[in-house]
């Protein structure tokens, strides 16, 4: 889900989303322009799929762009579905920052969940910070053979 906001500036979801551009130096620092956006369909980004079938879930948020390249800095969006059998609402927070060869890379992600029919009562909450995008590595162990498992069943 880190990178899920994204969804929100994809070409194909623009006739969907209304757009509002904050530029630079009226709500924020003159280098970084702020895009406020809404879900104006049911032909949203987030559905879920309950026994009821596939519901959409309406989102808005914001958006802060770097100036005058435009790279996605933060992402900020709430979502609410108030459906009788499937309620749900919650927030999702992701921050870039430059990582190897000054690409953007998720550097920090929070996603909160609301019991829509208490107002303001959070049921869950987390935080995931990422670092170190220049090596992976994995380590596989092979362990003796215990012949108490019966690994053909």
């Amino acid at each position: 889900m880190v990178n899920f906001g994204l969804n929100f500036i994809r070409p194909e979801f623009h006739d969907r989303i209304v757009y509002q551009l904050i530029e630079p130096g009226t709500a924020l620092q003159d280098q970084i322009s702020l895009l406020e956006f809404r879900e104006a369909t049911d032909e949203t980004a987030l559905r879920a799929v309950t026994p009821f079938g596939k519901k959409p879930i309406p989102s808005k948020g914001r958006i802060w762009l770097s100036q005058p390249d435009a790279k996605v800095l933060k992402i900020d969006f709430t979502f609410k579905q108030d459906a009788e059998f499937y309620a749900i609402a919650g927030r999702y927070i992701s921050e870039y920052k430059p990582g190897p060869d000054n690409l953007l890379l998720p550097s920090r992600f929070e996603e909160y969940f609301y019991d829509p029919k208490v107002a303001d009562q959070l049921l869950f909450e987390s935080a995931a910070t990422y670092s170190n995008f220049r090596r992976f590595s994995t380590e596989v162990k092979i362990v003796p053979e215990d012949p108490a498992v019966d690994l053909s069943k």
